[in-house]
């Protein structure tokens, strides 16, 4: 977690357009602090999976200056302790990216379209 957190920068957002699992509130928030998020999903992502694979295939990206976007499609494989089947989700996604004061590249937002899993919560 200590180098995906690295990548994000100061203040970044994540963009949900649809609640992650079924039971949570249809009416969510659209955005998020990216760190915070992150946080709170991978422990639960670690504790209840024996693999996930994340793949990602870039589409296309624009840079300008300090400014860059990246459109993927991203197919994640979720191998969950004590199912057989895994859960297979595909989604597009797009990564707002800044460079300041020449510091490398750091995701400033992120968005997705990433459809409602099977993993119930609440």
């Amino acid at each position: 977690m200590d180098t995906a957190m690295a990548l994000l920068a100061e203040g970044s957002i994540q963009y949900n357009l649809h609640p992650a699992h079924p039971g949570m509130p249809l009416d969510h928030p659209l955005t998020e602090d990216a760190g915070t998020m992150w946080k709170t999903v991978s422990p639960i992502l670690f504790a209840t999976t024996e693999t996930y694979e994340r793949n990602i295939e870039i589409e296309a990206v624009h840079a300008d200056g300090e400014l860059a976007v990246v459109w993927t499609q991203t197919k994640t494989i979720t191998h969950r302790k004590g199912k057989e089947e895994p859960m297979v989700l595909e989604f597009s996604e797009m990564y707002f990216l800044v460079n300041k004061d020449d510091t490398g590249w750091r995701i400033a937002g992120n968005a997705n379209n990433r459809p409602v899993d099977e993993i119930p919560v609440g």
